[in-house]
């Protein structure tokens, strides 16, 4: 496969659980559809592995490519990202957008000049990348959900050495997961509640270098997500109420792959985790 740590796309973000359940007080015996909207502003930092070609010489003196991982990690960034939901006495449908960029430096990394020796370079990369979900829940509880969500992502990765040349196109990534997951808020005092999230599934990863000489190669790969948070009905809001939340959410993907070069069994490791401020509308 090929630099599959950037299929970590993942998402990350990714709102998939939406937890307006009981954060915003609700009446069990209102049988009509509830509408809410909600915006969240996560800050996190982004970690992820820059694949890099090597020339390297076997025991017996055969020359090939091979290729290595380098870790990087991105600066700490805040992205701004909206939901909507819609409740229908024990059922829950949800879809919320995301999208983040980030810039990843690796000082040492190795060119293949054209004689085929290794030139030590830094570089750095910039991965865009979009998410979207769509989740539909069930409330086995009046304050516990559980959910199957299904994850579309993209992402593009572009590269600059500092021996020049410009900036290049690298690969462009194109993920589908399933998520199942269970979210619960517990009341603690008054307005204020505890909220939980989890999600755990499988996906598959469309992989397309911009290096033709290698073909587009599909992945797999599992997202886990957890989301843990503070939130808080304002006594007056918008509509049938409001509420402002705090939390720390962590988005982690693991693909199993294989080099470009060398097709040796891998695993990338792509993970997004920060703090996060919600707040959610019941219309």
């Amino acid at each position: 496969m090929k630099t599959t740590n950037s299929k970590a796309l993942l998402f990350a973000t990714f709102s998939f659980l939406f937890p307006f359940t009981a954060a915003i007080a609700d009446d069990a015996s209102d049988s009509s559809p509830q509408f809410s909207v909600g915006l969240k502003a996560w800050n996190a930092t982004w970690g992820t592995a820059l694949p890099t070609l090597y020339t390297v010489a076997t025991p017996a003196g055969t020359i090939h490519v091979s290729e290595s991982l380098d870790s990087a990690e991105g600066s700490s960034k805040t992205s701004a990202y909206p939901s909507f939901a819609v409740k229908k006495d024990r059922f829950l449908v949800s879809a919320s957008f995301a999208r983040f960029s980030n810039d990843f430096l690796s000082p040492n990394t190795s060119v293949i000049a054209p004689n085929g020796m290794n030139v030590s370079t830094s570089r750095s990369d910039h991965i865009k990348r979009r998410e979207s979900d769509f989740t539909a829940g069930y409330y086995v509880m009046p304050n516990i959900v559980v959910s199957l969500g299904y994850k579309h992502a993209t992402e593009d990765r572009t590269s600059t050495l500092s021996l020049g040349g410009g900036t290049v196109p690298l690969l462009k990534n194109r993920a589908r997961g399933l998520l199942l997951g269970a979210a619960a808020n517990f009341s603690i005092m008054d307005r204020l509640s505890l909220s939980n999230q989890i999600a755990y599934g499988p996906a598959r990863i469309k992989v397309s270098l911009a290096d033709q000489s290698f073909p587009d190669d599909t992945v797999s790969a599992r997202y886990m997500i957890y989301e843990i948070g503070l939130n808080y009905a304002l006594p007056t809001g918008i509509g049938r109420g409001t509420a402002i939340g705090l939390g720390y959410r962590s988005q982690l993907v693991r693909t199993d792959s294989a080099g470009p070069a060398n097709m040796n069994g891998r695993r990338y490791r792509d993970a997004r985790e920060g703090f996060l401020l919600s707040m959610t509308i019941a219309i």
